[in-house]
């Protein structure tokens, strides 16, 4: 899956997800149940950021907190 993002100090909107198919073409994705497994529940989602480090960040949407750590 790729997706476009916008970001700025304290957001994270992630929009126009495609389904990675370099050989034949990407194609847009329209049902979003594909983003799930990666936190992601719309089209179009908006994560708060909570903390944002060389070795953590930390991402909160309406229904979910994210943590990554760097390593």
């Amino acid at each position: 899956i790729l997706m476009r993002f916008n970001q700025t100090n304290t957001q994270l909107t992630l929009h126009t997800p495609y389904v990675y198919d370099r050989e034949n073409g990407d194609v847009p994705l329209s049902d979003p149940t594909l983003l799930a497994p990666y936190g992601i529940n719309k089209l179009e989602e908006n994560f708060q950021v909570l903390k944002l480090t060389g070795s953590k960040m930390v991402l909160q949407s309406e229904t979910l907190k994210l943590t990554f750590k760097g390593f």
